[in-house]
This record gives structure tokens, C-alpha cells and sequence, in this order.
């Protein structure tokens, strides 16, 4: 299990532009296993079928 983002992870995202338009790939035991884009309103979490994530 893994958690995919930390809350302090998430609530720094609004304080800091420099992430807005950035991909993330999620990886699990050197696999790919999902992606998430931040845009400036939302960030959109992609292909994550295995493990836990938690957000809040």
C-alpha cells in the first residue's frame, strides 16, 4: 500500500505556481502505475488501479 499524495503535498500546491502544468508519473515498484497533471484549478489523477491513495 502507498499513499499516493500527502495532503502537505497537496494544500502547497495552491501557494505554488511553479507546479501548474506539471505531469507526474506514480510509480510502484520501479512500474508506471499512474500520472497526475495539476492545472491552475484542479489536479487530474490518472490510472491508479493498484494500492491506496488518500485525499482530503
Amino acid at each position: 500500500m502507498f499513499n499516493a499524495i500527502s495532503t502537505d503535498f497537496l494544500s502547497s500546491c495552491s501557494t505554488n505556481n511553479k507546479i501548474v502544468g506539471q505531469r507526474f508519473e506514480i510509480q510502484q515498484h520501479n512500474e508506471t502505475i499512474g500520472s497526475i497533471y495539476f492545472s491552475a484549478d484542479y489536479a487530474h489523477i490518472r490510472g491508479i488501479e493498484k494500492g491506496t491513495a488518500k485525499f482530503s
